[in-house]
């Protein structure tokens, strides 16, 4: 058989990913492949941040391993202290006014 312009489809496919309840995930099909991004929901993320985006051409995805559970995010930063409430408000220069009424002082030591 001859064809002028032939088009060869992959034998092939790229797998759709199950559902994760941790995530959501989009993918785009293409001809020649599948991009999908899976973003994690909020209060969780992958070693790479919320969002990582995966691609399957010829039946493998890159990454390897690819839609990884999602893992409860824990916020590092922040430091607890016994004995003290601190409130924040705005600075004393703040639109609205430049007197203290904006101002919130503690004093529970």
């Amino acid at each position: 058989m001859y064809c002028s312009l032939c088009i060869a489809r992959s034998s092939q496919r790229c797998k759709i990913p199950s559902h994760h309840k941790d995530s959501e995930i989009v993918c785009k099909t293409f001809p020649s492949r599948m991009e999908c991004i899976q973003t994690c929901v909020y209060g969780y993320t992958v070693d790479t941040g919320v969002s990582k985006t995966y691609e399957c051409s010829d039946g493998e995805w890159s990454p390897d391993e690819p839609f990884e559970k999602c893992k409860p995010y824990e916020d590092m930063t922040v430091a607890l202290e016994p004995g003290g409430i601190s409130l924040v408000a705005p600075p004393r220069n703040a639109v609205g006014g430049s007197d203290d009424s904006n101002f919130i002082e503690n004093d529970y030591d």
